[in-house]
């Protein structure tokens, strides 16, 4: 996926990842996710133009990126998800333990999870680095409560005769 850039600015578009499944009619083709159509779509990077031309996409009415990097996860084709793709399935992931909002649950898992920084995580989200802090700051506490909680009732769940932890 090497000659395939991450970032269409002029489009608008990330890349999640692309078809490699020769048997299908879309074999070799790009997929990115496109912001202001707020989809996952699938077609011929030019690299010529360095313009992408979408020819598929995932028909999915969430518009949600990670919902949408699922959706074309799912599709019954063999495909490479690009590092931006996993963290966004990442992201699906978190999100779906209802353990914190699609949007938090972003910027967690491609910051905290696969190493963006916070402007490559601005970028991908398409929103300001300040929200990117925000997001971030908000998750963090969520994924911190959410350990603590885990780590206390695996305690009391092994030591239910524990006084100490039952006044907590």
């Amino acid at each position: 996926m090497d000659e395939l850039p991450l970032y269409l600015p002029e489009q608008n578009a990330v890349l999640v990842g692309r078809i490699i499944d020769d048997e299908s009619e879309m074999a070799g083709m790009a997929a990115y996710y496109v912001h202001w159509r707020g989809g996952v779509y699938i077609g011929n990077y030019n690299e010529a133009d360095n313009a992408f031309t979408s020819h598929y996409s995932t028909k999915l009415e969430e518009r949600m990126m990670s919902h949408q990097v699922k959706a074309f996860d799912d599709m019954e084709v063999e495909k490479e998800l690009s590092s931006i793709g996993e963290a966004l399935l990442d992201a699906y992931d978190f999100a779906e333990t209802q353990a914190m909002a699609d949007k938090q649950a972003h910027v967690f898992a491609l910051q905290s999870m696969n190493g963006f920084t916070r402007s490559q995580t601005a970028n991908i989200l398409n929103v300001s680095p300040s929200t990117v802090d925000s997001q971030r700051a908000s998750a963090t506490k969520k994924a911190d409560a959410a350990v603590a909680f885990t780590a206390t009732y695996t305690e009391k769940k092994e030591n239910p005769d524990n006084e100490d932890l039952l006044k907590h």
